[in-house]
């Protein structure tokens, strides 16, 4: 089909009633349905990949399209190409960030966030019940300062926050 060769080639394609009814008689296209006198087709490019096609075609004037309308598509085609990848970025951030607060909740280990000050961001269900409180709410609220409430050595704290600074993680501390 017209659709799948603009796929194949990423290139647009404008054809007048000529040039259509050329490509039905050789068989290079089938007629589907109505025959159009003017086609014009323009790939949705994400980088060097063809995710979709424009196409508008015009039943009555073999010349309704002409380059400066194919310009014109490309530029809209463009933009709603970006609008596509935004969409399935958005959908994909999502998809991870339900990932996280899966693994974040389900864990069967205490997980939490903090700020390098010393006061949590969030913390998990075990982490919670490991510290004895009714609620993640309750342990937020009455943590002011992990490295005196929470670490039996505070210098561990700091050894941490340190190794985070120099190395930008830390791992089997």
């Amino acid at each position: 089909s017209l659709t799948v060769e603009v796929l194949k080639t990423k290139r647009p394609l404008l054809l007048n009633e000529a040039e259509l009814q050329d490509r039905y008689a050789t068989g290079r296209n089938k007629v589907w349905g109505t025959s159009p006198k003017c086609w014009l087709g323009i790939p949705l490019m994400l980088g060097d990949h063809a995710i979709g096609v424009m196409a508008i075609q015009d039943y009555h004037n073999s010349n309704a399209y002409s380059r400066k309308d194919e310009a014109l598509l490309e530029l809209a085609a463009t933009q709603i190409a970006i609008a596509i990848e935004r969409k399935q970025a958005v959908e994909a951030l999502r998809t991870a960030e339900a990932n996280y607060r899966s693994i974040f909740e389900n864990a069967t280990i205490g997980i939490y966030q903090s700020t390098p000050q010393g006061r949590f961001l969030s913390v998990n269900p075990v982490m919670v019940r490991i510290f004895g409180y009714d609620s993640p709410d309750d342990m937020l609220n009455t943590t002011v300062n992990i490295e005196k409430q929470y670490y039996v050595d505070p210098e561990r704290r700091r050894e941490f926050m340190r190794l985070m600074d120099e190395q930008g993680k830390v791992h089997e501390f």
